[in-house]
């Protein structure tokens, strides 16, 4: 080996030794950074549900007890913050309780709030970017002509949603917007019920989670056509350690993840936080990760690897479980947030996301966290192979 060869194979090794210094991949904590701190007087305290982004825009939701909820909007970098819409009451019209992920088409926003609107069964409401030309439809309390009520899943598309109850099993809907109910989740001690999370499409196929049914009601992951045919249980959560699936699922490729949670009794709990995969035909079901007590958000994919939040922790893993770090411990106090309650949103190299409590008046926080870049993390493995080969030369000589 020539005397410029070896100095451009050290210099890519040093580079390497640089990389593995800086990456947060190799090198302990990623960067993570309070964006913004929700107030705990207003009515946007207690942010919930995931964000959703548009340009450089973030679209969220938040409600506390001690306030009907609102719909914001804010910069990705954690300036420009303003509310869109601020609820009124469960009597009124417009909604309460928002608690779903939003949907952005065009310059339209589309969410759903829990309670409110006729009989305090919930609503689906939208309102432009700007926060005019807001309107809510109600839902129907009073099956079997329920269209399902109190809304508690993602809009898939503006179109699509899930209701916990109602419909002509009284066990959830799948419903579209404006009109009767889509589908009916089925009854009886095999069956799915109490969809939470939202639905999720390949092609013509929806797949979602109930967080009940099942030969021991531990919940359900399930398919169904996108015109209401071929509805099928494609797993059943039969104990512990997952049990109550009720999160969004994440398909990459053919392959679905999802998450669990513990399920709460007077007498004790049952079930454990988990991430769990499976085929989209239900084959080859794998636990990947057993968080223990408590709950977890939905799963999100950046760069081949899986990120999430449980527990008051941000973690990552690979696709098979493998490798798994936590990424960020939450603490609480003015310059930290606690009470996770959402998934992460993939802004460029960050991961978004929010807590309900925390932060400088303990109304919440958006926080960011940032993930590896692919190129460092390649010019890694490449630095690291060619000081291998230097030091395979050096023997040599």
């Amino acid at each position: 080996m020539s005397m410029p060869r070896n100095i451009a194979v050290a210099a890519i090794a040093l580079l390497a030794l640089h990389t593995l210094a800086a990456d947060p991949l190799f090198a302990g904590p990623f960067p993570f950074r309070i964006l913004h701190s929700f107030s705990s007087a207003a009515a946007d305290s207690g942010p919930q549900g995931s964000l959703t982004l548009d340009g450089s825009t973030l679209y969220g939701s938040a409600y506390t007890d001690n306030s009907h909820g609102a719909v914001y909007k804010i910069n990705a970098n954690g300036s420009g913050y303003s509310i869109l819409h601020a609820f009124t009451s469960p009597t009124h019209n417009d909604g309460s309780y928002p608690n779903g992920g939003l949907v952005i088409a065009g310059t339209t926003v589309f969410g759903t709030a829990k309670l409110g609107g006729f009989q305090e069964g919930g609503t689906i409401f939208s309102m432009d970017t700007n926060g005019n030309s807001f309107s809510a439809s109600s839902a129907h309390l009073n099956p079997p002509d329920s269209a399902g009520n109190y809304y508690n899943g993602d809009l898939l598309n503006g179109n699509l949603f899930t209701a916990n109850q109602g419909g002509a099993n009284n066990t959830g809907t799948l419903h579209g917007v404006g009109g009767f109910p889509y589908f009916s989740f089925p009854a009886g001690p095999t069956g799915a019920r109490l969809p939470v999370g939202g639905v999720i499409a390949d092609g013509a196929t929806l797949y979602g989670t109930t967080t009940h049914g099942g030969p021991s009601d531990g919940g359900t992951v399930y398919s169904i056509n996108d015109n209401g045919t071929n509805f099928q249980v494609l797993h059943s959560f039969d104990g512990a350690p997952g049990l109550n699936p009720s999160t969004t699922l994440l398909r990459v490729g053919t392959t679905l993840y999802g998450t669990t949670a513990t399920r709460f009794f007077e007498s004790g709990s049952q079930g454990s936080a988990t991430v769990f995969s499976l085929n989209e035909n239900g084959s080859n079901f794998q636990l990947l990760h057993n968080f223990g007590t408590g709950g977890a958000s939905r799963v999100t994919f950046l760069n081949g690897r899986l990120y999430g939040v449980a527990q008051d922790l941000v973690y990552s893993m690979l696709r098979d479980g493998s490798d798994y770090q936590v990424l960020h411990t939450f603490t609480g106090g003015p310059n930290d947030g606690s009470g996770t309650s959402s998934g992460l949103t993939v802004v460029g190299s960050d991961l978004v996301g929010l807590t309900y409590a925390g932060g400088a008046s303990n109304g919440g926080t958006m926080y960011a966290v940032t993930a590896p870049e692919p190129s460092s993390i390649w010019l890694a493995a490449i630095g690291l192979i060619c000081l291998g080969a230097l030091a395979r030369r050096r023997r040599r000589l």
